[in-house]
This record gives C-alpha cells, structure tokens and sequence, in this order.
C-alpha cells in the first residue's frame, strides 16, 4: 500500500516568497479549474459533497451541474513552491553569509539560489515555471481547502494572504508609494479595510485591471509551513 503524501507544485511571486519565508503567509487565492465557472460566476451557487478522496464542490446554474475538485490537493497533502531561482556551482556562495542554496542530491557540482531577496551579484535567473524539484526550498501543508467568491475575503484573511506593512500602512501594490495608512477606505460605494484594499491592488497587479471587480469564485487554500 502506498502511504506516501500526495505533493504537488505551485508558483509564487517573489514578494510572497519573502512572505512565505517570513511566516505571514499562511493563504493563498487561486481561479485554476475553475474557469468555466468563472465565465459568469455570479450565475452559480455551490456545495461541498464528502467523497473517499476528499471534498468535491458541486456549482449549479438554473439545471446546469459542474463537480470539481480543487487542483492543488486536499488537507494533509503537500505544496512544493516554485520561485524564481538560478543553477550555479555549489562552492560558489558556500562561504557566503545570507545566501541561502539547495544542493542537487543528483549531481556533484550543481545547487540552486534565489531570487527573492537577493542583494548580491547578477545571476542566470530562470523563471519559477522551470524551477525542478531538487531545487525547492519551502513546503507547505495544507491545513484546509475551500471555494468563495474572491470578494468575500475577510479583513484578517488578506493579511493572512501576506500583504506588507510600510510606514505604517498597507502596501498598495498597483502604487507602492501610495500606503494605505487610514482603516478603511470607500471605493466605488462599498468600505473597505484598509488590508482588503491592499490586497485587491495585489490581486489586480497581478491578474489584470477589472480582475478584482470581476469578482471570480476562487480556491482558498490555507496552509501551514513544513520545516526541514
């Protein structure tokens, strides 16, 4: 019987690297698997089914039913974080102070360093698509899966999406110099934390302009950190 736990990979931007590392990420807010659903989501309402391998959730529209699962696993099962990263001989930064790097248990010259975070010397970058799996450095378990509406995000669940604080506010991610320093802010009508805010310019320089009006049915995937 194979006991082994089901892992699979997923991309990160550098800025949520750093947050991954630093511990104040602890979600993430995904529309993969459910663009069909998405191509009019305010048509369709959803339920949790059990099922022996995890929950399924069934969307219905008028007599329309569509069954999905969430791609990236259910509890108990892993993530492996993909991130910008480049390939250089292991001796090169061995000496280094700060330089974090993972050997290649395959080969006896190769390891891998990181973009994020990175204040020294230019390297051979290769996109996070690429990056293999000897060459991840974080883990994640996840705690719990659910699916909602992008918009229905909770003051305390964006700051658990690791937005960043900066001179005493949020981050705004579309105008970095622009911090979000009051509590809450009215946008187009509706009040918004300010730590909402923050997180839809994430959200939005990220996916496009009008992403976060879009509104989309996403997974909400919680996660916990795996040591070493």
């Amino acid at each position: 019987m194979n006991t082994a736990i089901k892992e699979r990979p997923i991309l990160f931007s550098g800025a949520m690297v750093c947050a991954l590392l630093a511990g104040t990420k602890t979600q993430t807010r995904r529309t993969t698997g459910l663009d069909f659903i998405n191509e009019n989501p305010g048509c369709w309402q959803r339920q949790w089914i059990p099922a022996k391998d995890g929950k399924h959730w069934l969307f219905t529209c008028g007599d329309d039913r569509v069954q999905v699962r969430c791609p990236y696993g259910v509890e108990g099962e892993r993530l492996w974080v993909r991130e910008t990263f480049a390939k250089v001989p292991r001796t090169a930064y061995a000496c280094s102070t700060g330089v974090e790097q993972t050997i290649n248990p395959a080969s006896d010259w190769e390891a891998a360093v990181y973009r994020a975070g990175w204040t020294r010397c230019q390297e051979h970058w290769k996109p996070s698509i690429h990056m293999p799996r000897w060459a991840s450095r974080i883990q994640l378990e996840i705690v719990s899966v659910r699916v909602e509406r992008l918009r229905s995000i909770s003051a305390e669940d964006a700051i658990a999406e690791g937005i960043e604080q900066r001179f005493g506010g949020w981050i705004n991610y579309k105008n970095p110099a622009n911090h979000l320093s009051k509590p809450e802010y009215e946008v187009c009508g509706e009040i918004m934390p300010a730590s909402v805010l923050s997180y839809a310019t994430l959200w939005e320089s990220i996916n496009g302009e009008d992403s976060w009006e879009a509104n989309p049915w996403v997974w909400v995937v919680e996660f916990k950190r795996v040591e070493p």
